[in-house]
């Protein structure tokens, strides 16, 4: 396989994950009392890549100074992060750098351990930023699977 190929190939898989990535986490988690940021209660730490505290409506609510349960209201209106970025007078693309910091630290240190070379991650945070950019222009519907908020909670039981 050709050098491009597999650069290709690599940036198709990052894109994927970050669909699913994205699709999975981008759900509204309010902190529940006794529940620290991310760790869902059963004890295991998170806030990680893909975590509660690093999905795209907490990176997006954090940068725009608000709480994820305000953002997730705001969305369930119909709105993009976008829009109530833009109603923020936020930039978006202010998020969308957030957002691929998260993920450059991880691919930097990649690059680090020889295990992906500068051009490849490269390639990567290039479709990252579109992917995103996409995600923030898109209505997050509520029930969507895939491409919803949810109800803003973690438990599934919708209360």
């Amino acid at each position: 396989m050709n050098r491009w190929m597999k650069i290709g190939s690599i940036a198709l898989v990052v894109a994927l994950a970050g669909t699913l990535a994205v699709g999975t986490t981008a759900y509204a988690q309010p902190l529940d009392a006794g529940r620290g940021p991310g760790n869902g209660g059963n004890g295991a730490g998170g806030g990680g890549i893909g975590g509660p505290d690093s999905s795209l409506v907490a990176v997006a609510a954090t940068t725009l100074g608000m709480t994820r349960a305000d953002l997730a209201a705001e969305l369930r209106t119909g709105k993009t992060i976008a829009a109530v970025s833009e109603e923020k007078g936020v930039d978006p693309a202010k998020i969308v750098d957030a957002f691929i910091a998260l993920r450059a630290v991880e691919l930097q240190e990649a690059v680090s351990e020889g295990r992906l070379t500068q051009a490849q991650v490269d390639v990567m945070l290039e479709n990252m930023r579109i992917h995103i950019t996409e995600q923030l222009n898109t209505p997050f519907l509520p029930g969507e699977n895939g491409n919803g908020i949810g109800d803003g909670v973690c438990d599934g039981t919708g209360s």
